[in-house]
Formats: C-alpha cells, sequence, structure tokens
C-alpha cells in the first residue's frame, strides 16, 4: 500500500489569502559555513519533525560548475551560529528552485543552468527527499525512485497537494496529477501530465499549490519586480485552478494580488536584502491535528554568509510567530539568547507570549525583550522596575524592529521556544 502524503487545507483560501500581513515579521539564521557558489537562495520552507523541532530550509544553486549541483541548507532554529545540513542535489543539476513540503517528504525541481543538451531536450526533474531522519541528527536521504524527468521543459520552481503537482518556469505552467507515491524503501512517484504548458502564468520566482476544504485548487506566485526606485517590487499572487478532469487545460477563474513590505531590521534593503526574488516559500500549518490551515509566505535575503545574519521575512494569514530560543548566552553577547527578529506584520493591537520547554508550557523562564540598535540597547517588554516577561504576559502591540530575547537566568540551559500572538482586546 502507498503512503498517503500529509496535505495540510484551508477551509476559505480566498478569505485566508486576504488575511495575509502585507508588512512582514524579520527572522534570521546565522551559518558557520559559507554558500559563496556564484549563486544565490532560490527558495525556502519550514519543517517541523517528530520532536516538535523546526527547522528552516534553504534551495541554493551552484554556478561554479555546470556540471556540478546545488544544495539544500538546512538550519536547526537556533539563536547561535548554527552548523547547517548540507544535501547535495543530484549531480548533474545545479539549480534547485522553489519548493513544497507535504507531512516528511520535500518535493524539490532542479536543473541545469545549461538551456538543453545538444540535441536540444532539457535538463529538468523533480526528485522527494525524507526528511525524517532529521528528528535523530541525521541528513534527508534522497528517495532515488522518486526521479521524474522532463526533455520538453524546464523545471523553475514547484508546487504539491496530495493529488497535484505543478511545475513553472519563464510564465510557462504545467500540470501533473499525482498517480502514485510511495515513501517507503526507494520511494515512488507516478506522474501524468494534466496540461501541456499551453496556458500562461505571471512570471513567477516562487510558488506554490494550496487545497481548500472543498478540493479546489488554488496557486501562490512570488513577484519581485524591478520599480521605479532602487529595489525590487515584491507582490505576492493568488490563482484559482479550474481541473475539471476533462480539458487537457486550467482555467483562471480569479486572481488577487497585492505589494508588501520587507523588513530588514538593522540590515541594508536594496536588490541584495530580503526579497521573493531569492527564497520565496509557501508553508500551510494549522495551530492543532484537525484544526483550520493557515498560510506563511517566506522570502529570503540573497546570499548566505559565513558568520552573518541570514535574514528572511514571515508573512502570515495568523498573527503568530514563533521564537526559537535557549538560556545559554550566546558567545560575546550577555544575556542574549535569540536572533533579531520583528512582529511589525501582525495585524491586531495587542501581543500575547506563550513560553514552551519540551512542548508543554513553562511559568518559570523569565525573559525580556529589547530593541537592537546602535549604542545602548532599548527594553520593548518589560519595562516596569522588577517586571518580566513570562508565559501569559500580555502587552500592547510594539512595531518597534529589530527585536531580541534577553534572559535574565543564563544559568539554566534548556532550550526554550516563544510564541507571540497577536488579539484584540
Amino acid at each position: 500500500m502507498a503512503n498517503e502524503l500529509e496535505c495540510i487545507t484551508i477551509n476559505d483560501v480566498r478569505s485566508e489569502f486576504r488575511k495575509i500581513s502585507r508588512q512582514g515579521c524579520l527572522m534570521s539564521v546565522t551559518s558557520t559555513k559559507d554558500m559563496s557558489t556564484g549563486g544565490h537562495s532560490q527558495g525556502s520552507n519550514y519543517y517541523v519533525d517528530e520532536n516538535g523541532v523546526r527547522y528552516f530550509i534553504v534551495a541554493h544553486d551552484n554556478q561554479k560548475d555546470d556540471e556540478a549541483f546545488g544544495y539544500l541548507v538546512i538550519f536547526k532554529e537556533s539563536p547561535s551560529a548554527v552548523d547547517p545540513i548540507i544535501v547535495e542535489t543530484p549531480t548533474g543539476y545545479n539549480h534547485p528552485g522553489s519548493f513544497q513540503i507535504l507531512g516528511n517528504y520535500l518535493f524539490l525541481p532542479v536543473e541545469n543552468y545549461k538551456a538543453s543538451y545538444p540535441d536540444g531536450d532539457y535538463k529538468s526533474m523533480v526528485c522527494v527527499y525524507d526528511l525524517a531522519p532529521l528528528a535523530n541528527g541525521n541528513a534527508p536521504v534522497l528517495l532515488e525512485n522518486t526521479k521524474n524527468y522532463f526533455k520538453d521543459h524546464k523545471a523553475g520552481m514547484l508546487g504539491v497537494t496530495d493529488e497535484w503537482l505543478a511545475i513553472h518556469d519563464n510564465s510557462d505552467f504545467y500540470l501533473y496529477r499525482i498517480v502514485l507515491f510511495d515513501g517507503r524503501d526507494d520511494g515512488t512517484l507516478q506522474l501524468e501530465s494534466y496540461n501541456s504548458g499551453d496556458c500562461s502564468l505571471d512570471s513567477f520566482q516562487g510558488i506554490g499549490l494550496v487545497k481548500e476544504t472543498t478540493g479546489a485548487l488554488y496557486l501562490i506566485g512570488f513577484c519581485s519586480d524591478y520599480g521605479l526606485s532602487t529595489t525590487f517590487e515584491d507582490k505576492i499572487v493568488l490563482y484559482r485552478i479550474e481541473t475539471d478532469g476533462q480539458n487537457s487545460h486550467f482555467v483562471v477563474l480569479d486572481k488577487e494580488e497585492y505589494d508588501v513590505s520587507t523588513d530588514h531590521g538593522k540590515g541594508v534593503g536594496g536588490w541584495l536584502s530580503i526579497h521573493f526574488r531569492y527564497g520565496g516559500g509557501v508553508y500551510l500549518y494549522s495551530d492543532y491535528p484537525e484544526g483550520p490551515g493557515h498560510i506563511v509566505c517566506l522570502g529570503t535575503g540573497r546570499n548566505i554568509n559565513k558568520e552573518e545574519a541570514f535574514n528572511y521575512n514571515h508573512f502570515s494569514s495568523s498573527d503568530s510567530l514563533e521564537i526559537m530560543s535557549q538560556q545559554t548566552p550566546l558567545s560575546g553577547q550577555k544575556n542574549r539568547a535569540s536572533g533579531n527578529f520583528s512582529i511589525k506584520g501582525f495585524q491586531k493591537k495587542k501581543v500575547r507570549f506563550t513560553v514552551l520547554k519540551n512542548g508543554k508550557e513553562d511559568t518559570e523562564i523569565k525573559f525580556y525583550v529589547y530593541k537592537d540598535k546602535t549604542g545602548s540597547d532599548s527594553r520593548v517588554y518589560g519595562k516596569k522596575d522588577g517586571e518580566t516577561v513570562a508565559s501569559g504576559s500580555t502587552y500592547e502591540l510594539s512595531g518597534e524592529s529589530p527585536l531580541y530575547i534577553y534572559a535574565p537566568t543564563p544559568e539554566k540551559k534548556e532550550n526554550f521556544k516563544i510564541v507571540m500572538e497577536g488579539f484584540n482586546g
């Protein structure tokens, strides 16, 4: 019996899409490795393992060698510099694109920079990685028999549900039905072409598919267009795709779009900073099993440099942000216990803190939230004398950025997670 793909569904996709914040929340990770391969980030997404640990995964191309490979750069979220797990894409396919994750399975489009072979065929494919080994500290495994090769089109980006797989590149759109998937052993992925690519979309830099509980299919696309300013103008677009099961094409029933603003914190803006042009991605989640689904859109900076913050933005349909932290102070930074972040994208007027350790609420951990700035940093939450922030604390929302967690009790060694949720009241 084939494995079933875990697919988060959204009750009302159009309504949830309209809730996505137009202002990104700043997040960051720091790498101990340098990814100076001549390329840049091409896609990103979150993955949560069976232990509840969250990872931030970035697809990164390699322009130095056409016959080499690209990378998946996997960060276990932490405030300290992380030695990421580096996974090489199949040899000869040096350009992975934006990807999507269903349950433990990462569906990755990958191609070669060369436009075609001497015989005119493209060199592109889709393959699947099993992420479950991350829970035990091991690298993801490529399921060799899930490779599907395409000779008639490229594979710059991908979206997937439990029924459909979409490929998009340079305005061309290719939709495939998933006939069979099995993640056991070397895996199995059988695809059936549904349309021939004769339908055009906007020219996106990343896509993701979203399934409604009604079964309707939607596509979210990311644009970073050159504007009249000195940077890109970022946009999120929603299409509804009609799949009537008869015609070998799809029909766009409606299209919605809106511009968004990125938060760079203390970082420099411009072309090299956070944009959908680089690491766009669609992450779907629910707050509890069988609960309503929410949409998160991600955009990253261009380059992953050693010992420098790699910033990204989190645009959510729900005012909620998780900060992975630890009570151990960072090297040379006294009581700082997280990387920089912001909640400028929150649309509610107040914020509530919940602290989790080992999956359970912890009311003993106390901390402050500071604003990182040149000179003396200022306290944003926990300002009053004798006051600290703890699980259950509520405050008026502050739009200051960037922020970080300051832990006054560094003798504790346990990692913890802070969930910040917006609310009105």
